[in-house]
């Protein structure tokens, strides 16, 4: 199955969205941004330990 990530950062929260390859949406993903530079590994992250 692949997998497809929307990734949305702004200076006050990050937001991921994981969607398989028909367009379902899998899982949304909303956290408070208190990080000098939040990065890709941060939503791995959230992912790994959320919902697989």
């Amino acid at each position: 199955m692949k997998l497809f990530v929307g990734i949305d950062v702004s200076s006050q929260e990050l937001e991921a969205c994981f969607m398989n390859s028909d367009g379902d949406k899998l899982e949304t993903l909303k956290v408070k941004n208190d990080l000098a530079h939040p990065t890709c590994e941060t939503v791995s992250s959230l992912w790994r330990t959320s919902i697989i």
